[in-house]
């Protein structure tokens, strides 16, 4: 019996204490299917569960699936939009990309780009609840966060990172990959963002990941730029984080 008031107990503070709140919205008939596909991931379950053992703000955020909204945080209203369609949309980019591949692997990547996408919006969250510093963009730094969760704080991380910058890949295949207002936009560009993933990737662990030199033909002055930037988010993340919980 004390055994069960104690479980019951913690997990009633654990409860009380998570403030990342998700909300599933019905889907449309071409929806079901990734809503089926979303609310059944147990990584993306363990993706907020992260966030909520590890940051504690002073309002819940709402995490809200459905709707037609491209993922982005709104600080007026505490929610993080996430519709069904954008989820739709990195499956058809795999397919596209990958005719022959089986559908668990479609899966498997559809949750990796949402898990990327969810860390990227939870960064600006922090920024704005915590009040952090941004030297540059911020959209840059939302990226960069994403890296330091995947990469030092979840046990598949690095492999969610790469599908991430994969998906960045794929954007960038789209017609008019430098449009103008691309260019004016507060996003670098895909294959930018694709690059710079790359980057913290591979200065993460070298001899693993040594197979993308030759792969992407990345010179010698490219990985040298990659450990520094590498070296600059996981201090700089480490130490704003750290400030905030002394």
């Amino acid at each position: 019996m004390r055994f069960f008031i104690i479980v019951l107990f913690s997990a009633f503070s654990l409860a009380a204490q998570a403030n990342l709140n998700l909300k599933w919205l019905a889907p449309e008939p071409e929806n079901q299917a990734i809503k089926q596909l979303l609310e059944s991931s147990e990584v993306l379950q363990t993706s907020i569960d992260l966030i909520n053992n590890n940051w504690q703000l002073e309002d819940d955020i709402l995490l809200r699936i459905g709707g037609e909204e491209d993922p982005y945080h709104d600080p007026e209203t505490s929610t993080i939009y996430f519709s069904y369609y954008f989820a739709d949309e990195i499956a058809q980019r795999f397919i596209a990309a990958n005719p022959n591949a089986d559908l668990a692997a479609q899966q498997s990547f559809v949750i990796s780009g949402v898990v990327h996408t969810l860390f990227h919006e939870y960064a600006h969250v922090l920024v704005d609840y915590l009040n952090l510093p941004v030297l540059g963009r911020e959209e840059d730094a939302a990226d960069s966060f994403a890296s330091y969760v995947l990469i030092t704080m979840m046990e598949d991380g690095p492999r969610l990172l790469k599908d991430g910058a994969d998906l960045f890949y794929l954007e960038s295949l789209d017609p008019e990959p430098f449009a103008s207002v691309m260019l004016s936009d507060s996003h670098s560009l895909p294959i930018q963002r694709f690059y710079m993933s790359l980057c913290h990737l591979y200065a993460s662990d070298e001899k693993a990941y040594q197979y993308l030199i030759t792969e992407h033909d990345f010179d010698e002055e490219w990985v040298n730029t990659c450990f520094m930037d590498y070296d600059i988010i996981i201090s700089s993340w480490q130490v704003l984080l750290a400030q905030e919980e002394t």
